[in-house]
């Protein structure tokens, strides 16, 4: 079993050529501007399903391995 750490996951998915990953998340409002600067900048496409004061339910399209490593922390730090 690899040592997971920080570049397991992105790593895994290039090797089993998973591109293009879609994600489903709730971004809080305090976080969307970022996550939005964030996903421009990385030319990464982003769309909203649901919004309202509190959150925001977005997909995003990450086709390759630095999209993900860009995105990761965003997620892992939602979910904690």
């Amino acid at each position: 079993m690899p040592e997971i750490n920080e570049n397991f996951l992105p790593l895994w998915m290039e090797q089993i050529e998973a591109f293009p990953i879609y994600f489903c998340a709730e971004i809080p409002s305090y976080r969307k501007g970022n996550y939005e600067k964030l996903c421009k900048k990385q030319d990464i496409v982003y769309k909203y399903l649901k919004s309202n004061g509190e959150m925001a339910i977005s997909v995003t399209d990450i086709k390759n391995i630095n999209q993900l490593r860009k995105l990761l922390d965003v997620y892992i730090s939602n979910w904690q």
